[in-house]
C-alpha cells in the first residue's frame, strides 16, 4: 500500500543506514508464494483465502473497496452496491488475483455476469484504463487516492466490499535484529498513518 511502503522505506533507511533492504512488489497471491518459498522475511499483503505455510499472519487494517471511474463516467451516487455495478463497463485484474476473486464471488452470489471490457495484471494499467474511460476499476481506496486528489478519478465506496491488510512473517527464516525492527516500524507506521487520516482504513492492531 503506497501510503505505507514509501514512508516506511524512507524512515527505515534513515534510521538504519547500514542495512540493505530488498523490496519485492507484486500481487498478494504471488508475494505469498515468494514468502512461503523462503525468499522473503515478511510481506505486507492482502489477507488472502490461501493459508500460508510456515508463516504467521497478523491482520493490521481493514480498508474499503471503491469503484474508481473517470469523472465523466462516475455514477451519481455516494455509495454503491455490487448490483449497481452489474451494468457498468469494468476493467479488472486478471486471475489469479485476490481482488479479482473477491469481485467474481460477489457477482456470482448475485447471479450476475459483469461487463468486463478489459483485464490486466498491473495496477498502473488498471488506473490508466479507468482514467481513459475504458471502464471502471474495483480497488482498495488507497490504490486510487493520488488520482482522486488530482481529479483524474472519482472513488465511490462499494457497500460490503473491503480487504484486510496483513503482515505475514516467515517462520522458516531466522529474524535478525534488523528484521525485528522493520516489523516494529511497519506496525507503528500503519498506526500513525491511520490515526493521522493519511490512510482511510480501520485499525485492527493496537500498540
Amino acid at each position: 500500500v503506497s501510503v505505507v511502503n514509501g514512508p516506511l522505506i524512507e524512515r527505515y533507511c534513515k534510521a538504519y543506514p547500514r542495512v540493505r533492504l530488498f523490496v519485492h512488489e507484486g500481487i498478494s497471491d504471488l508475494v505469498g508464494e515468494t514468502l512461503v518459498d523462503g525468499e522473503l522475511d515478511m510481506a505486507l499483503m492482502f489477507s488472502t483465502r490461501t493459508r500460508l505455510r510456515n508463516a504467521s499472519v497478523n491482520i493490521l487494517a481493514t480498508e474499503e473497496m471503491v469503484l474508481a471511474s473517470a469523472p465523466s463516467a462516475a455514477p451519481a451516487k455516494s455509495q454503491l452496491t455490487m448490483s449497481d455495478l452489474s451494468s457498468l463497463p469494468l476493467v479488472l485484474y486478471r486471475l489469479p488475483n485476490y481482488i479479482r476473486w473477491r469481485v467474481d464471488v460477489a457477482f456470482q452470489q448475485l447471479g450476475v455476469q459483469p461487463r468486463v471490457t478489459s483485464e490486466t495484471n498491473t495496477l498502473s494499467m488498471l488506473l490508466e484504463l479507468a482514467r481513459r474511460g475504458v471502464g471502471s476499476a474495483i480497488l482498495p481506496r488507497s490504490s486510487v487516492e493520488q488520482d482522486v486528489s488530482l481529479n483524474l478519478l472519482t472513488a465511490i465506496p462499494i457497500r460490503g466490499m473491503s480487504v484486510n491488510w496483513a503482515l505475514a512473517i516467515s517462520r522458516d527464516r531466522e529474524h535478525s535484529l534488523a528484521v525485528q525492527m522493520l516489523i516494529r516500524n511497519i506496525e507503528e507506521l500503519v498506526l500513525e498513518q491511520i490515526k493521522a487520516g493519511k490512510w482511510q482504513a480501520t485499525l485492527q492492531v493496537s500498540r
